[in-house]
């Protein structure tokens, strides 16, 4: 594949007839809803919450299928929360996906940048139960840091990988021969170095929490995998577009409104750690929101729920 997205749209074209309702986590990395659209489906966002580490649940998950539910979609670790969805949480969503015959798109190219026990995180594919069912997208932009190279793959079963094939024949027919020569010798040289990109990314994480918390009014759950933050600033009454853009304009700070990656987005700003550790501590040590929350403020989010 030319890259993970490009395995996004391929298996979408592959699978997904117009009025097939596919499910996706709100937020989200935008790009799936119109993939999603383009693919002739209807994506339909099941909201998740802070509390929950902004994993899907079962339970959320069960009240949105309908018989037109084709698909439902993972991104585990997530973009834009940090998110991974946990074994147990993948079992329940499995046995969902069974009950149902639902196909599972699980997005995995954070897999290795992971923070819990073990080296990846865990995959519903290994579910019993979901290997033929379940469409793996991945590739090597995260992992070996070979962003641009656009080199992805899909695991699937024989039946749902010939009908990928099929879209690829008539798109990008094949990828360039010298990005395939990198990407072996990453999968086939020392690990070593991945080792020592995702320690080190953990380590800008602690640093980006610690200073983020110590923000009166910002609360922000840990990320548990990929290399991303997602606090939220509602108490600040501003939306993610203002503060974002004072950020940009004051402190030149870059992040994206949460706003962009679905409803449940907004009140929160994606930042990535994927930066300097240096740089990860000034995005806090020298800038402050605008204003602080006041006890108005404070005493209507109480009241509020």
């Amino acid at each position: 594949m030319a890259g993970a997205n490009e395995g996004i749209i391929a298996a979408m074209m592959a699978l997904v007839n117009p009025g097939d309702e596919v499910l996706v986590s709100d937020p989200n990395w935008h790009h799936y809803k119109a993939i999603i659209t383009l693919a002739g489906g209807i994506p339909i966002e099941v909201p998740t919450r802070a509390e929950d580490g902004f994993a899907m649940t079962a339970e959320q998950v069960g009240r949105l299928i309908t018989k037109r539910t084709k698909m439902l979609c993972i991104t585990s670790p997530g973009n834009p929360t940090g998110c991974v969805q946990s074994k147990e949480s993948l079992e329940a969503l499995a046995a969902l996906a069974i009950k149902h015959d639902l196909f599972v798109m699980s997005d995995e190219i954070y897999a290795r940048i992971y923070y819990g026990q073990g080296v990846v995180a865990p995959s519903i594919y290994s579910i019993p139960g979901m290997a033929e069912r379940t469409i793996i997208i991945n590739g090597f932009s995260k992992t070996y840091a070979m962003d641009g190279w656009r080199l992805g793959w899909t695991v699937a079963s024989e039946d749902v990988t010939r009908a990928i094939l099929k879209i690829r024949q008539y798109t990008t027919v094949c990828v360039n021969t010298f990005a395939q020569h990198g990407a072996a010798a990453g999968l086939n040289g020392d690990q070593a170095c991945v080792d020592t990109m995702v320690k080190e990314f953990s380590r800008r994480r602690i640093i980006m929490l610690d200073g983020l918390r110590s923000i009166p009014g910002v609360t922000v759950p840990e990320p548990l995998g990929a290399f991303y933050v997602f606090p939220n600033i509602l108490a600040y009454g501003k939306s993610s577009a203002e503060l974002g853009d004072y950020l940009l304009n004051d402190h030149a700070i870059a992040t994206v409104a949460g706003s962009v990656f679905g409803a449940s987005g907004e009140g929160h700003l994606r930042m990535a750690y994927s930066c300097s550790a240096e740089e990860c501590a000034r995005v806090w040590s020298g800038s402050r929101p605008p204003s602080r929350p006041s006890a108005s403020r404070k005493r209507h989010r109480e009241e509020s729920g």
